[in-house]
């Protein structure tokens, strides 16, 4: 039997929203799908598809949606998968039997870098054997009217079913009914006996209560990115949440400082936030670092560029107003217990339905799920729209109407109606919910099942951390065991609230940004998880055997937040030479170590740029005092502080034209490079770095390949962010 298997790698769920879509067009066609709707790269196995495929000798179809992160990375999804394939033992005709479609997802605005995890990944099937079925598709963020959803469209019209069509193999008689409601299929849900002596009724979270403490914590531990680290929770904690593995679970931070740091009339408010972690915990998982002192050498619990991973919550307001467009009978059982089975079904062998169907909390209460588990606040995909048709009541004046509507909607034919009404207005489920009134009418078929299925989960939420954890955090026993160092961890957040209003002047805001610039100092509580960011792995570290590593300049380059994990490298390195300053001082004369140390303090230079100097220059009393110090060399761009903007772009322009910044730094003084903020200031200022290289080195080429095996040494990084 010929079978097509959908695989996608997705970072933010636009590319599963894609193998959805698509999965959804290919079964109204009858193509035969052996696992539904797809699932992740993590989840199954392309090469023991592709194996499979060899020894039953048919031909078997992939369709892939692959998504680019960072400067031309593969998502997490996808990197234990890709570190197989490119695996010089595995034969070079392993996919001979494999043909394949691919649509990859990216951003323009990273120049040379769009879309290059999916093409990197095509060259490699094509090396391996593989076939491709059709042309690859290439959906940008920026395309109007829908984004990779509007290229998506134009891919599977023009590309992908024409080139199936003309492939009999692959079209299948078969029955689709099977497949079309999957994931409104998942869940058996039913109310649990009333059992009010013993239910907890402290004012905690619902999430906290023990009645459900468990249920949430195993939901919230599926939610955990695949790089974030895993601590071990001191003693206190562990017999707090005896019900779980903490070890998934995100940890609890209390907020110590949520403060507004732009001017009070400035049009955004952005965030300056401290959290510290509830428990104590053990960074036995963390490689060690030598760059600290021999009298405190231990385990860092994070490390300087890395990134916390926080897991907002909607607000009470915006979980009634959900619950008001939801039909009577279901409004009723918002505060009754339910039990929730996730159904663990598949017509293959061996597919799950982890990726494809969410696993919800085992026990909770419909309010509760509302406020910590759905996202509400998201904007309903096209197919979540056409999925709601079919629950418009009939026997309301407008059902049929409304029904279509929706229907049309989803349709391609409807794209730029879409983006009109969901897009640019920003209409998320309860504005829908609320416009189209006969889904809560009487005679609507919406159940609760129905609800779970239809609304995805809260994602979280990635914030480059803006702290030095050499400074910051605190050891808080000595061990002479330094695999298991308990440390108090704290981390530093720079965060810009999302808000503003649509054409219509409806009023946004997103969901995290916001949930964090409401949290209260000394009384909120936020989860959080930490992983390795863009910069983990750069030659930061000083070792104190070996006095080079204090001699690498590195030059900084930010814009707005982008200024977070830099303000985080750079406290990093100033907090390591203090360190190492006293260390080797002890002796009460400055060493010839100590004298090149302090021969060296200029040898941070930042670029940074934002739009008023007055208004949203961020920690500038901060560099004003290691300017003043002797540590650090500045340079400004405000944007809007003149008639004609300047951009740190020009900015490096102007010096490299003057002084030969790039050239003299990165060839003659042998510096690193790191580039935090917009897509777009980022692939502009490597253009300048490189334009000035090609005329020292000769070529562009020759730059280029320069920059290259700089990334690959940790000297040269970007950290972009759509």
């Amino acid at each position: 039997m010929n079978e097509c298997l959908i695989l996608y790698a997705t970072q933010s769920g636009r590319a599963k929203a894609c193998a959805r879509r698509t999965a959804r067009i290919l079964r109204e066609k009858n193509v035969w799908l052996c696992n539904g709707s797809g699932s992740s790269f993590e989840d199954d196995s392309i090469l023991e598809f592709a194996k499979q495929s060899t020894e039953i000798k048919a031909n078997r179809f992939l369709l892939l949606f692959v998504s680019t992160t960072g400067d031309g990375e593969h998502v997490d999804a996808m990197r234990k998968t890709w570190k197989q394939l490119i695996q010089i033992s595995l034969p070079k005709d392993l996919f001979r039997e494999v043909k394949f479609a691919l649509f990859c997802l990216g951003d323009r605005a990273y120049g040379d870098q769009f879309c290059a995890a999916g093409r990197k990944l095509a060259a490699r099937l094509l090396q391996l054997g593989a076939t491709l079925l059709c042309e690859p598709g290439y959906g940008d963020d920026c395309t109007p009217n829908g984004g990779v959803f509007c290229d998506l469209d134009d891919w599977i019209e023009n590309c992908l079913t024409s080139d199936i069509s003309a492939s009999n193999s692959l079209m299948q008689t078969h029955d689709i009914s099977t497949d079309a409601n999957t994931s409104l299929a998942s869940y058996r849900i039913s109310l649990a006996e009333p059992q009010s002596s013993a239910l907890d009724q402290s004012p905690k979270e619902e999430w906290q209560q023990y009645q459900y403490i468990r249920c949430y914590q195993s939901y919230f531990s599926h939610l955990r990115p695949l790089t974030a680290y895993r601590y071990e929770a001191g003693a206190g904690a562990a017999a707090a949440n005896n019900c779980c593995d903490l070890s998934d679970a995100p940890m609890l931070a209390n907020v110590l400082v949520n403060d507004r740091i732009t001017s009070p009339n400035w049009n955004q408010n952005t965030r300056h936030i401290e959290l510290q972690v509830s428990s104590q915990v053990s960074s036995s998982a963390l490689a060690n670092f030598d760059t600290m002192p021999r009298t405190k050498r231990s385990q860092l619990p994070y490390r300087a560029g890395d990134v916390a991973v926080v897991l907002p919550s909607n607000t009470p307001d915006s979980v009634r107003r959900l619950l008001k467009a939801l039909p009577e009978r279901i409004q009723k059982m918002a505060d009754k217990i339910l039990l929730v089975e996730n159904i663990n079904f598949s017509a293959v062998k061996g597919a799950t339905i982890s990726s494809a169907c969410t696993f919800w909390p085992g026990q909770c209460t419909l309010r509760g799920w509302l406020a910590y588990c759905a996202d509400i606040h998201a904007l309903p995909e096209r197919e979540d729209l056409r999925a709601l048709a079919s629950y418009c009541s009939l026997d309301h004046e407008h059902g049929m109407e409304q029904a279509n509507k929706l229907i049309s909607l989803s349709e391609t034919a409807g794209a730029a109606l879409y983006a009109d009404y969901v897009l640019r207005e920003k209409r998320s489920w309860p504005d829908v919910l609320h416009d189209f009134d006969s889904i809560r009418a009487a005679g609507s078929k919406l159940t609760v099942e129905g609800l779970f299925g239809l609304i995805g989960p809260i994602r979280p939420r990635e914030f480059s951390i803006a702290s030095s954890p050499l400074e910051v955090c605190e050891i808080l026993t000595d061990s002479s065991d330094e695999e298991t160092t308990q440390w108090i961890v704290r981390l530093h957040l720079c965060v810009a609230v999302v808000e503003g209003r649509t054409p219509l002047g409806r009023h946004y805001q997103g969901l995290c940004s916001s949930y964090l610039s409401q949290l209260q100092t000394n009384l909120s509580q936020v989860q959080i998880w930490i992983r390795p960011g863009s910069f983990t792995e750069l030659p930061l570290a000083m070792p104190s055997n070996n006095a080079v590593r204090f001699e690498v300049p590195v030059l900084f380059i930010g814009a707005g937040t982008g200024i977070a994990p830099l303000r985080g490298l750079i406290r990093e390195r100033e907090a390591t030479r203090h360190a190492m300053l006293k260390s080797s001082g002890r002796d009460g004369a400055e060493s010839q170590h100590s004298r090149r140390l302090r021969a060296m303090e200029r040898d941070n230079i930042l670029i940074f740029g934002c739009r008023r100097e007055q208004d949203d220059f961020y920690y500038h009393n901060e560099w004003a005092a290691f300017c003043m110090e002797g540590r650090l060399t500045l340079s400004t761009a405000f944007s809007r502080d003149q008639v004609q903007k300047v951009y740190v772009q020009q900015l490096l322009k102007n010096a490299d034209d003057e002084t030969s910044i790039v050239v003299n730094h990165l060839l003659a003084r042998n510096g690193a490079v790191y580039i935090a903020g917009s897509p777009r200031m980022a692939r502009a200022v490597k253009d300048v770095i490189v334009i000035s290289l090609a005329q020292a080195l000769g070529s562009e080429q020759r730059a280029k390949q320069l920059l290259s095996n700089l990334q690959r040494a940790g000297y040269f990084s970007i950290e972009a962010w759509s």
